[in-house]
């Protein structure tokens, strides 16, 4: 029974068409509005009982209308427009419309042309047998078939072209961060690509991962909803400066919320982006923990970060022992002797990995332990004589404690005694046996 009634149907369909053919004749038509692309100004969708909205596709009328507009909306809008093919058209009178819901339409799109001209497309009824949806172009009664592709790609509200995303950047393109909330003010500054934190008027070595999360989570920030600034009541006290190298700054101002709030699951956050300043936009707190910057640790965690692979020399200066380690090629020397390759390279990544017990804030131990002779003094190059870390460890000889300090920043970071160890092992270890 199910085939058969499939084959009714799709002759009933057939005989539509064929009747439709013997009254008018039946055409197959491209829609033709991006010639050239220049000349296509903006779309005004149409849908029923709700107010139109016009979506700007050049980029001058984005700037002006649109600042938040989806830019991957916009080419999947264009790439469309291009690609509208109507099909098996048939003439009928105006009162016939009706019957295919062109009469009063689910949907109209109105093309804008930048001379001042515009097509319309008008989108009624979906035809199960065909399997496609009727259309008509402008006050022509002309009737089409138009994939439900189309139909369901234009049949949208404007937040499905707003772009989620708040603000996005190069990450490596920022050279100042600021951070101000009600309680408290940080500021960064890049330096010869490592990042220093101001913290009332002292500057200190930033971890340079921390930073780049944080820049890397502003920048994946996406909205859930949005309305116009005008509507909000919401005071935007936490102000996210982003400072690009060049001198142009972005910038993201935050509800005032205090910062004991931000352990609250489900709470949101409201905020205003400077490159779109007439909407305000609500975020997840849940997807944002770097917006309450003091429950994060920006301090470095370790006083001599570099790349280990890259070093070509490194020069440890003790007082009784000094050494020069050399790569040659793949292999290592140490005095100008053959080094045993593995346990070089370990003891160079102990150096590039010490770890720091906590940062020394007290000046007058900080003033005690630097002004005596370094129990130990580094330098490591790369293979073109470029200087990758150069530095001093002190040994308290009061305590027994061991400090350390990279000649680029001023913090002075207790590190473990068995680090020394690592670094600084028994000669004969060094040398292979024959």
């Amino acid at each position: 029974m199910r085939n058969a009634s499939q084959i009714v149907y799709t002759a009933l369909y057939l005989m539509v068409f064929f009747f439709a053919a013997c009254r008018g004749e039946q055409t197959q038509k491209k829609l033709v509005v991006l010639n050239p692309v220049k000349q296509l100004q903006a779309v005004r969708i149409q849908r029923s009982n709700e107010d139109s909205i016009r979506i700007p596709l050049s980029d001058t009328l984005i700037q002006s209308e649109f600042t938040d507009m989806d830019r991957k909306k916009q080419t999947e809008l264009l790439t469309l427009l291009g690609r509208i093919t109507l099909t098996d058209g048939f003439k009928v009178s105006p009162e016939e419309l009706d019957r295919y819901g062109l009469k009063s339409p689910v949907l109209s799109v109105a093309i804008e042309r930048v001379e001042g001209s515009a097509l319309e497309l008008v989108f009624g009824d979906f035809s199960n047998y065909a399997a496609k949806r009727y259309a008509r172009v402008g006050s022509d009664t002309t009737i089409y078939l138009v994939s439900e592709e189309v139909f369901q790609k234009f049949n949208k509200k404007k937040e499905y072209f707003i772009d989620p995303n708040l603000i996005t950047f190069p990450v490596d393109s920022v050279c100042s961060l600021q951070l101000k909330t009600e309680d408290a003010h940080f500021e960064f500054h890049k330096n010869s690509g490592a990042w220093l934190q101001v913290t009332q008027g002292r500057t200190q070595a930033a971890d340079t991962q921390v930073l780049e999360m944080v820049l890397s989570t502003i920048q994946m920030l996406r909205s859930v909803e949005s309305a116009p600034l005008g509507v909000s009541k919401v005071e935007f006290k936490n102000i996210f400066e982003i400072i690009f190298c060049g001198g142009e700054s972005k910038s993201i101002r935050l509800s005032g919320i205090r910062s004991d709030a931000f352990d609250l699951e489900g709470e949101k956050i409201q905020v205003v982006v400077s490159d779109r300043p007439d909407r305000v936009y609500t975020i997840n707190r849940s997807d944002a923990p770097v917006l309450d910057p003091e429950k994060i640790d920006f301090r470095r965690q370790s006083p001599t970060t570099f790349d280990f692979t890259a070093a070509y020399e490194v020069q440890l200066f003790h007082a009784t022992n000094p050494r020069v380690y050399r790569r040659e090629v793949s292999e290592w020397t140490v005095n100008g002797k053959a080094a045993d390759r593995p346990f070089v390279e370990s003891t160079i990544r102990a150096l590039a990995e010490l770890p720091a017990l906590e940062y020394v804030l007290e000046n007058s131990l900080e003033a005690a332990i630097t002004q005596t002779r370094p129990f130990l003094e580094f330098r490591v190059f790369s293979a073109d004589k470029n200087t990758l870390l150069q530095g001093a460890i002190w040994k308290d000889a009061r305590t027994g404690r061991f400090y350390c300090r990279e000649d680029s920043y001023l913090e002075l970071f207790e590190i473990p005694a068995e680090s020394i160890k690592k670094i600084f092992p028994e000669l004969a270890v060094l040398y292979p046996s024959g």
